[in-house]
């Protein structure tokens, strides 16, 4: 029965994706291994053939907990096919049953795909609701050859609690919670990749998990107060194709009063050099104060975000970041907007903004060719 399960997928295999000859057949019946969750959450960047549709699959997976407090392993990610991209929700259970969600752009949501997920983020499994994919075949989602398909996301946090004088002279005691993640680009064979680690975990590559906690317990010893405190510092995989490597980068911070603070960053490389890409809208756009441009972002800030009151005069072009179908502006905490707004962004299509970009920018391919990746 096992030969003729194996023998299944196998065939399988060869009908979903492009390019799978060189996979080893026991990634095809071997279940993913839930202990390394423990120290960190797993990327996957997964190819598949739905519908004769080429589809790409972009997967987080990591270990939370359910209403019962019980251990399950979560699922973040998104799906793009034709043009078209979904946010995907969902969990695995521990018969290896994993459950995802489509969110659309208009935020409907629904149960969409069952399956299985196996050795190094092979998925298996059926669509099994026709508002997304009208498809009954089961279908086999591969990381996608030549490029990064396997990051490691990996996991440092301290929790420590102190006695320091309160505001009235009594000894009061207070909590320190700090996490942190860092990336390892798994099997990274060129110096290329070799770099782009290197900029996450320094050089010494093995304890990577006790190095970081030792410089968030150095940051404690130096910040800790008579105030609460939480830090939270987190990636997340935005976009890959043959040039570029994206992550997006949340921060949050407490140190005490009526809340927190907390912002993006975009973190990108060069998949040529392994060099950083800075984040200079000057190095990206011909004209920063563009009035055509700026035009086009204030209908949208008021149409989207309600900033009714807003104007040009009122603001300038401050952070952008890349993701697998445009590219968005955005604006942190007051610059914009009061607290209870948040982060202000627009989003457009790589073509919407072609005009205005750079021939010599390292992101003019994205805008002036469409994302073929």
């Amino acid at each position: 029965m096992k030969n003729i399960i194996l023998c299944f997928f196998i065939g399988l295999f060869f009908i979903s994706c492009k390019d799978n000859s060189n996979t080893p057949k026991s990634n095809l019946d071997s279940k993913f291994d839930y202990s390394i969750l423990d120290n960190l959450s797993k990327f996957y960047l997964l190819e598949g053939n739905v519908d004769n549709v080429y589809t790409m699959v972009y997967i987080t997976i990591s270990k939370n907990k359910d209403l019962d407090n019980q251990d399950i392993a979560q699922i973040d990610g998104k799906y793009i096919s034709n043009n078209n991209q979904y946010i995907l929700r969902g969990n695995i259970d521990k018969s290896n049953l994993m459950t995802l969600e489509f969110i659309s752009e208009s935020g409907e949501s629904f149960k969409s795909f069952e399956g299985n997920i196996m050795a190094n983020g092979f998925i298996s499994g059926k669509f099994i609701d026709d508002n997304v994919i009208k498809s009954n075949t089961e279908v086999l989602f591969t990381p996608i050859n030549n490029k990064i398909n396997d990051i490691s996301l990996i996991n440092a946090s301290i929790s420590k609690k102190h006695i320091d004088k309160d505001y009235d002279g009594s000894n009061k005691e207070y909590s320190y919670n700090a996490s942190k993640q860092v990336a390892l680009i798994n099997n990274a064979n060129t110096k290329v990749l070799q770099k782009i680690n290197l900029f996450f975990i320094g050089d010494n590559a093995s304890n990577i998990k006790e190095n970081i906690e030792n410089k968030l317990l150095n940051t404690y010893e130096d910040n800790k107060g008579p105030f609460n405190y939480e830090s939270i510092d987190k990636l997340e995989v935005k976009y890959i194709d043959d040039r570029i490597l994206v992550f997006n980068n949340y921060i949050y911070v407490y140190s005490g009063g009526a809340h927190g603070s907390y912002g993006d960053e975009m973190i990108a490389f060069s998949l040529d050099s392994g060099d950083r890409i800075p984040n200079d809208l000057s190095l990206l756009l011909k004209d920063e104060n563009d009035v055509y441009l700026k035009k086009m972002i204030l209908n949208k800030l008021i149409s989207e975000n309600n900033l009714i009151d807003l104007n040009e005069s009122d603001f300038s072009l401050s952070k952008f970041r890349i993701d697998s179908n445009g590219i968005e502006f955005y604006w942190g905490l007051y610059e914009i907007a009061p607290y209870a707004e948040g982060v202000v962004s627009v989003k457009f299509d790589f073509s919407q903004i072609a005009p205005f970009i750079r021939e010599d920018s390292i992101y003019y391919y994205l805008f002036n060719k469409g994302n073929k990746s």
